[in-house]
Parts: C-alpha cells; structure tokens; sequence
C-alpha cells in the first residue's frame, strides 16, 4: 500500500522500497517527482509557475500524479505508438521520443 505523509518536514528528496518478484514475474512500481515553486524569476521579473493555481504543495501535485498515473502512462503511450506506427521513416520516431527535452 502507499502513503504520503502530510508532514512538511518529511518531504524529503529520497526514495526507498522493496519487492519480491518471483521467477519469471513482474512488478510495476509507479513513483511520483514532484515540487512546487510559486516564485519564479527571470531577469529581475517575478513570472510565476502555472502549475501553482492548481497545486498548494508539491504533496498535492505529487498525489495527482499518483491517483492519475495510469492515464498518464496510457496517454504518453498512445501518442509514442502513433509516432511508431507512422510512415515516418524508422528513426525518426523514436529519435523523436527518447529526445523531447
């Protein structure tokens, strides 16, 4: 089972589980990386971060991820698998997706 404590003092930049897997089994283990930055700068100019008027914590964005992780994966593979299927040549698409940043 998962928690997350609502605890500030615990929201810490560390990650610590484990699982016993049986031969030829699997296991998914779904991990969320969250911050929440209300104040960004740029120049001297206060711009702000969007995702903030939704989110209060990073717990809360943290919680989303989580509670929606399965959409969210879904939807990342949909769209990789439209790329693959494509009449793009072979190496475009997945030189399109291991390179987004």
């Amino acid at each position: 089972s998962a928690s997350v404590s609502a605890a500030p003092s615990d929201h810490m930049a560390s990650v610590c589980c484990t699982a016993t897997v049986p031969p030829r089994g699997s296991q998914t283990m779904t991990f969320a990386l969250a911050w929440h930055a209300p104040r960004f700068d740029d120049g001297g100019r206060a711009l702000g971060n969007g995702y903030c008027n939704r989110f209060t914590s990073s717990r809360d964005a943290a919680l989303r991820t989580l509670n929606h992780a399965a959409y969210f994966t879904g939807a990342v593979r949909a769209w990789q698998k439209r790329l693959l299927d494509s009449t793009l040549p072979r190496w475009m698409p997945r030189l399109l997706i291991n390179s987004l940043h």
